[in-house]
Parts: structure tokens; sequence; C-alpha cells
């Protein structure tokens, strides 16, 4: 494992959240009362909004679905798509030009994105996020790192599917029962630490040099199939097994890719 840790020193350095101090919802919305005729969000200014962003942020990169709403004529429509939060702080997914969301899109960019918890008993008492925004068209290679999450989603651009990235205005995130609160769109799509390219690298770098340790983080899950790295973000790691998506949180959330190497080099060793 020492020569693990000396190789992946080739990185190039370019979910558990304590929820303890979440605020009520009267607390939350006495703080954004101000910024609601502007732009309808808080500025994350307080230790207790600071906690609350970092959580966003989590559950955000955490996610891989979502309910896409958008103005079909002036009514609401909503549907399902799969999605991936990009490092630039946008939110990609790929649309068929046959469906009616991207229809609805074409004429009216302003969309909504609701994640919410998949397997949740009470969604009312569940952590779920909602987005509001505007899409746009990007191209393949824009949206690269959906394909390492979707990579069966490569074949679909031989028929009519094409990616969108979602720009968020700003986000409402409720992480429980009874509490709430608005977030600004810019501080909660704050680029990571790393670019696309650099997390790629990282990617490419695990997967063919140390297939030994993706494993271990497999087992670690119960996972017995064989995985892939497919992404990396500062909460926690992606994996593909069996042509299914592993979700692995990091107990410390990283900032840096030094940060990130390290946090892979002690996981292979537990």
């Amino acid at each position: 494992m020492t020569a693990m840790l000396m190789d992946m020193n080739d990185f190039n350095d370019s979910h558990n959240v304590d929820t303890s101090k979440i605020i009520t919802l009267a607390a939350a919305e006495r703080s954004t009362n101000s910024l609601r005729a502007s732009v309808g969000a808080a500025p994350p200014e307080s230790p207790e909004m600071m906690n609350l962003l970092e959580q966003a942020r989590q559950f955000l990169f955490s996610a891989h679905m979502a309910a896409l709403g958008t103005l079909d004529g002036g009514m609401p429509y909503v549907s399902a798509v799969n999605i991936a939060a990009a490092n630039d702080g946008t939110v990609l997914m790929q649309v068929s030009a046959l469906a009616e969301h991207s229809r609805n899109l074409e004429v009216n960019g302003a969309c909504s994105l609701l994640i919410s918890t998949s397997d949740a008993s009470d969604s009312q008492s569940s952590p779920r996020l909602s987005l509001v925004g505007h899409a746009e068209k990007v191209s393949p290679e824009q949206a690269e790192r959906y394909l390492r999450l979707f990579p069966h989603s490569q074949d679909y651009l031989q028929l009519d599917f094409y990616f969108l990235a979602v720009h968020i205005d700003k986000a409402r995130w409720i992480p429980g029962f009874a509490k709430a609160v608005w977030l600004n769109g810019n501080e909660l799509t704050a680029p990571v630490p790393w670019d696309t390219a650099t997390e790629l690298s990282m990617v490419e770098h695990m997967n063919h040099d140390h297939a030994s340790a993706i494993a271990r983080y497999a087992q670690l899950m119960a996972e017995d199939q064989p995985a892939n790295l497919a992404a990396i973000d500062p909460w926690g790691m992606w994996l593909l097994a069996d042509g299914r998506r592993l979700r692995f949180p990091f107990e410390v959330p990283v900032s840096s890719v030094a940060q990130a190497r390290q946090t892979l080099v002690e996981l292979a060793q537990v």
C-alpha cells in the first residue's frame, strides 16, 4: 500500500453530515425575508447557513435521479430524468428530442429539478432539494461527467438524444420535517476544487493502476461484483458495478486533490 500511496502522487493537484445545527423553518424564514424580494435566496453568512449549504451541496452530488418540472403552455409538467452534478456548478441531464419536456424547454428554458431520497418511507420528513433555473444545450464533451455515470447513454447519442446543463438560480433545501431554507444558486453551485479534466485523470489513474483499491471500496459497501471508479467529488465517489451506480460517501469532505488522494489511500487500508 506504500507503493500505492507514492503512485497516487501522480494526481495533478490542478454523507454523513452532522445535522445538529439545522435551524428550524421559522428561523430560516426570518433569515431569508430581506432577500426574497430580489432573488429569493439567503446568503450563507452564519455558521447555521454554512452548515445548511454544505448539506445541500453534498445531497446534490449524491443524487443521480430527479423530477424535472417544465412549462407546457403555461401549465406545469413534471417528468423523470437522470442527472449528474457537474464540476462547474451546473446539473447535467440527457433528453430525447421527442420527449414532452424537451419540447417545453425549446420554448421556455425555465425549469425546476426536485431531488429526493428515493427509499424514504415518508417524503415529507425526508431530505429533498428543489433547484430553480434554466436549461441550455451542451455538447457531449461538456457532459463527460454524465457519460461516466451513465456509460450506456453514449449509445443514445446515435438516436435523437442530446445533453442539457441546468444553471441554478436558487434552491430550496429541506433537510427534514419543518426545516427549510432558500439558498443562493451561486453559492450552491460554486465549482468544486478540481475541474473535469483533473477528475478524469484521477478516475483513469485509479482504474488503470489501483484496481485492488477499488475492489476494496466495493467490498466495504458489501458489493461482490467487479467495480470501476466513475467519479469523485469532495463529498464522496461513485462506483459502477454490474451497471449499477454505488455512492460511497466520505466521512469528512475533501477540499483538494491531495486530500482526495489521501482519503482514497486510507479507505483502501481499512
